[in-house]
């Protein structure tokens, strides 16, 4: 029999570390990581037919199962990769992480500007706001009320509360997966945050042409630095 779970996001709300952390580290779980790559480098979700996956647990990750941030990243959103979740995989356990809006907002603009290339096409927080944001991503609560509406199983954390307590955010999961707590998974922190002076400086570097270099050195020695 093949069970499956979707973790399909929010982006900014722990992914990365789950995916590259945790979920490997599963026993007796075919983790799949749920995205592809086009040729200008945008990844996109890509949805694996049930009879592609393996008899037994089946877990599929990729935060933009919730819809891609940016609205120029064109395809689906939320409420309609949803409907096609359920045609895929009837029976699926859904898996979703949220935070609180205002600081979710700041981290995804934090995470759009460490691209060089992107930043500088915008002047500021309010311009991305207005201009680049996918506004179907700020409805949690309908998106939520949808997915329960389609699904039986419906997991949702906080990403607060995984934050202060990710033995805890990682047992809710194995519990609702049906899986032993993973004890030697990576505790080390993926995709952090730049800080001010380093996003100045890489919307800079995106103005002056340089964004090639910032982007394969700069933009992983900042996360480096960081994560000290």
């Amino acid at each position: 029999m093949k069970e499956v779970y979707i973790h399909v996001g929010y982006p900014k709300c722990a992914s990365s570390f789950l995916q590259r952390n945790v979920f490997p580290y599963l026993k007796n779980v075919n983790f799949i990581y749920n995205r592809v790559e086009n040729k200008y480098g945008i990844l996109y979700p890509h949805f694996v037919s049930l009879c592609e996956l393996y008899e037994g647990k089946n877990l599929i990750s990729c935060e933009q199962l919730t819809g891609n941030s940016f609205v120029h990243n064109k395809y689906c959103n939320g409420f309609e990769i949803a409907e096609r979740l359920k045609r895929l995989y009837h029976n699926a356990g859904i898996i979703i992480i949220r935070r609180n809006k205002d600081l979710w907002l700041r981290s995804l603009y934090k995470q759009f500007c460490s691209d060089a290339r992107r930043a500088k096409c915008v002047s500021g927080y309010q311009d991305w706001y207005d201009n680049h944001l996918d506004h179907n991503l700020l409805r949690f609560d309908e998106y939520e009320k949808k997915v329960r509406e389609l699904f039986d199983e419906v997991l949702v954390i906080r990403f607060e509360e995984f934050c202060r307590d990710n033995d805890k955010g990682i047992e809710k999961i194995c519990d609702f997966i049906g899986v032993d707590f993973p004890y030697d998974y990576d505790r080390s922190r993926r995709n952090v945050a730049l800080n001010n002076n380093q996003l100045k400086f890489i919307r800079l570097s995106g103005k002056i042409g340089v964004y090639k270099f910032t982007n394969k050195y700069m933009l992983g020695f900042f996360r480096r630095m960081n994560r000290k």
